[in-house]
């Protein structure tokens, strides 16, 4: 997609994560959904708005927003700072929301691709509600619709985080609570990832709430690093015998769903088993199971049943996936639905999951290879059992059944349509 001043924009879609090379869930969510609405015939403008530290230079578009820490720090403190949790980084999208609706510069910054009208801003997530707010006061703003997208229940998620952190801070949990209920109640369409969502969203005052769930996308065949080649490069541990894989960003729900369910001692797994991790997660774990001073007695039997292959490219991902005996998904809390389920399922191999990780997707949870434990004790037993069985066989018509229902081009075919038919309206 090419982004500039020259480009005839009439759809503004406002972010708090960079769409460009998107490598995990909000991003790659995101990056579907502009797919989506320029199929309904819109040319979206993606902005991202966040403090520096939140994004990496090969993440950021030209018409992407950075401020800088210190203006975060100053919002930070208003709700408290160091003492209340505020400054943990777990709430610095609500703040860069703040940031962005008192900011002018911003403002003029958005006005300068919009010298025409705009027919729809989408927000991605609650939290430049505020901006879009003063936009819509703007002449070339003022009759654009609203569309709201959420990959959860954004007030009750963030509740979840805290507490798991032992954070109490009301004043941003009912700040989130606002500008999420004024974000649903206003926009003339909501767009969702799963029926508890849309059920939720309906009782907020959704005026129009559509499920679309996530998806995935086929395997990009591009240039193949084999296995041997990618366990060279990253200097990890080779190995033939069968491994899970387990994909996920450094997003805490991610992080506490793999400490629950595996714990800090790895040495009940099988003496070959190599748990092979994939994205952010990576250096959570290593943190956490390898680097961690109080668990020092623990640290080699970790590392031997580690692989932590950090930030990799996604025909590398492709690579780990077309090898693995079965891919983990270990998740406690969080809204929504789960991109890594879908991704799982068009893979083809053994699953193994909590219950909370198959929201969205109930309809699959008893097909051949998909095993639910939301015990950490039975988790890591059946694990055990999965690895002695025989690679995963399915009959290739449910497999292309499965498959068809997970791709981005059929989850997202309802946001087209009722783009189109607000659109009509107008």
């Amino acid at each position: 997609m090419f982004f500039g001043y020259k480009k005839r924009y009439n759809a503004l879609s406002l972010s708090v994560v960079p769409v460009k090379n998107p490598t995990y869930g909000g991003p790659v969510r995101i990056s579907q959904l502009l797919h989506a609405y320029e199929k309904a015939g819109l040319d979206v403008l993606p902005i991202c708005i966040a403090t520096k530290h939140m994004l990496q230079k090969k993440h950021v578009n030209p018409q992407d927003i950075i401020f800088s820490k210190y203006e975060c720090k100053k919002i930070q403190v208003r709700y408290g700072g160091d003492s209340s949790g505020a400054s943990s980084g777990l709430a610095d999208d609500f703040f860069s929301g703040i940031y962005a609706e008192e900011s002018t510069a911003i403002l003029r910054a958005i006005q300068k691709y919009f010298p025409q009208k705009c027919k729809v801003i989408f927000l991605e997530g609650p939290w430049f509600y505020g901006l879009a707010k003063r936009l819509l006061e703007l002449p070339n703003f003022k009759n654009a619709k609203l569309i709201y997208s959420s990959l959860n229940v954004e007030y009750e998620t963030k509740k979840t985080i805290f507490k798991s952190y032992n954070i109490e801070n009301e004043e941003i949990i009912e700040g989130i609570y606002d500008i999420e209920l004024e974000s649903i109640k206003k926009s003339d369409l909501t767009i969702c990832v799963s029926k508890g969502d849309q059920q939720h969203f309906e009782k907020m005052g959704a005026k129009r709430c559509i499920l679309a769930p996530n998806g995935t996308a086929p395997p990009v065949h591009s240039p193949r690093t084999t296995y041997q080649q990618l366990i060279h490069q990253k200097t990890l541990k080779h190995t033939w015998f069968p491994y899970p894989l387990c994909i996920a960003s450094s997003y805490p729900p991610n992080v506490i769903g793999f400490l629950h369910f595996f714990g800090t001692n790895l040495g009940y797994l099988s003496l070959e088993t190599i748990i092979h991790i994939v994205g952010g997660l990576s250096d959570s774990i290593r943190t956490e199971l390898i680097e961690n001073s109080e668990l020092k007695s623990f640290s080699w039997i970790n590392n031997r049943h580690l692989n932590l292959f950090g930030i990799i490219d996604k025909h590398e991902i492709d690579v780990l996936k077309e090898r693995a005996h079965v891919l983990l998904l270990p998740i406690t809390i969080g809204g929504g639905s789960n991109l890594k389920t879908a991704e799982a399922m068009y893979a083809g191999k053994y699953i193994l999951s909590s219950t909370f990780a198959f929201r969205g997707y109930e309809e699959f949870k008893d097909l051949p290879g998909v095993f639910i434990e939301n015990d950490p004790i039975q988790f890591r037993n059946k694990l055990n059992e999965i690895i002695k069985m025989p690679p995963l066989s399915v009959d290739d018509e449910e497999i292309f059944e499965i498959r068809k229902k997970v791709l981005w081009e059929y989850t997202l075919l309802p946001v087209v349509s009722a783009i189109n038919e607000i659109l009509n309206k107008v």
